[in-house]
């Protein structure tokens, strides 16, 4: 009896040890199918990142970055994080600007066509009254540096956002701003225009009423007509709004109302079924779903179904990852700290790829080719711990072991990476209804199996 009772036991823990065996080789044929994206690496930086920007400053392999931060040790300031190869960074010390200026965004361009990448950035001169919108445009000294900014004035408040590219089509850089301006009791929304001159200079700007406070700013092609067109959006009220380009001496048209998506927190464009016009995509704050507008003609869109991506999905960013000919996009969730990668179908949709968990709160994104091979990567700035997360693709960061990404390395990154490189392979796993596949649902499957 007692015999019996031990052979049936090693005989449910022998199918119990089958099964796990056929579970491990599961695993590891799952395994095989690498994950898009490597072990991200944690950067600090100084006070409250609200913005991040790719570009080349000491003429190094690699790309650098730089962050415009809010609130450094002593105040507003930007900090450099100069790449050491294969996307590993150093920061340096930050360079700090005056106490006077509240800084909101920085755009990078070449300003002075001399092939080297130039700063903008977005501040609100707060020295004297009424408050001032400025443009500090910031020129690369080529040795590694940027000289003392230059400001340029613009009529409104709070520049919020701030892009820059050639839309006045004469081949030079030029900045376009979002931002408000005081009319009576009352803010009322403005765009404008920096047109650029060349050498580092601009002309007066051009400006635009729209009805809102713009704090989103895209610019892309969406016509036939080979000008640049503006799409904007106001969070608070979710209004969007398009400035089609032109030929005048004006280059916008006046805004035409797009739609409304409650609390747009990004704006992108990508062709989701090429080869046709470009569609709009907004992602929304407050209920987690994508909404793709697309374009059936010239600037004609169609009604949208709205997709679940993420919780709080803070920055959207679309690139070829996986480089067969789609667009895919990458999207940051506040809630979840994750980076999201979902693969365009070329039909009109997208469908997920991979999670990767990054720094707590990310809240804005800029993608580039940060280790010369080619392909798009990704950096995230996190203005609540004040940081940047870099992420690459088929590579893990060299030289980081932070896999949990909460500024240090201990238990916490080992079981990071058991959790997102060995158990996140079959996600089906998760026997114990915990969200996640861990050893513990690994344990469950071993006893329940074994009949224990």
């Amino acid at each position: 009896m007692l015999d019996g009772t031990n052979g049936a036991h090693r005989n449910r823990w022998r199918r119990g040890g089958l099964f796990l065996s056929a579970l491990l080789v599961a695993w590891s044929t799952a395994a095989t199918a690498a994950p898009r994206f490597g072990r991200p690496g944690l950067f600090q930086v100084d006070g409250s990142p609200i913005a991040i920007v790719a570009l080349e400053i000491d003429n190094q392999p690699g790309l650098d970055l730089t962050t415009g931060n809010e609130a450094g040790e002593e105040g507003p300031s930007l900090s450099f994080l100069f790449n050491r190869g294969q996307g590993s960074y150093l920061t340096q010390k930050p360079r700090v600007l005056d106490v006077q200026y509240i800084l909101h965004d920085v755009a990078t361009a070449d300003f002075t066509s001399d092939d080297r990448d130039d700063l903008a950035v977005a501040v609100t001169d707060a020295s004297a009254l009424p408050l001032q919108a400025d443009i500090l445009v910031m020129r690369n000294n080529g040795r590694g540096g940027f000289l003392s900014p230059q400001a340029f004035s613009l009529t409104g408040l709070l520049p919020l956002k701030i892009a820059a590219a050639d839309v006045t089509g004469d081949g030079n850089a030029d900045v376009i701003a979002c931002h408000s301006m005081q009319i009576g009791a009352e803010q009322q929304g403005l765009i404008s225009v920096l047109p650029g001159k060349g050498g580092g200079g601009f002309k007066a700007p051009i400006e635009f009423q729209v009805d809102g406070e713009m704090e989103l700013l895209t610019i892309a092609h969406l016509d036939n007509d080979n000008r640049a067109d503006l799409i904007v959006a106001d969070r608070d009220t979710g209004k969007i709004f398009i400035l089609y380009g032109n030929n005048s001496g004006s280059f916008f048209d006046p805004p035409v109302l797009l739609t409304s998506v409650p609390s747009p927190s990004e704006i992108a464009v990508v062709d989701v079924d090429p080869p046709s016009l470009p569609d709009v995509l907004v992602t929304s704050y407050s209920n987690g779903q994508l909404y793709t507008f697309r374009q059936t003609a010239n600037r004609s869109f169609s009604p949208t179904t709205p997709m679940v991506i993420t919780q709080l999905p803070s920055d959207m960013g679309a690139a070829d990852f996986d480089d067969d000919g789609m667009t895919d996009i990458v999207v940051t969730s506040f809630a979840n700290a994750t980076l999201d990668l979902w693969y365009g179908n070329g039909v009109g949709g997208f469908e997920f790829g991979e999670s990767v968990h990054v720094a707590d709160t990310p809240d804005h994104l800029t993608i580039a080719n940060l280790n010369d091979d080619d392909r798009p990567d990704v950096a995230i700035s996190s203005s609540l711990t004040d940081t940047v997360s870099v992420v690459l693709q088929g590579a893990d960061v060299p030289g980081s072991g932070d896999a949990s990404c909460d500024g240090k390395f201990d238990a916490s990154d080992i079981d990071a990476v058991i959790d997102e490189i060995f158990f996140q392979t079959c996600k089906s796993a998760d026997v114990n209804f915990d969200g996640r596949v861990t050893a513990a649902d690994l344990l469950l499957i071993v006893k329940l199996s074994a009949g224990s």
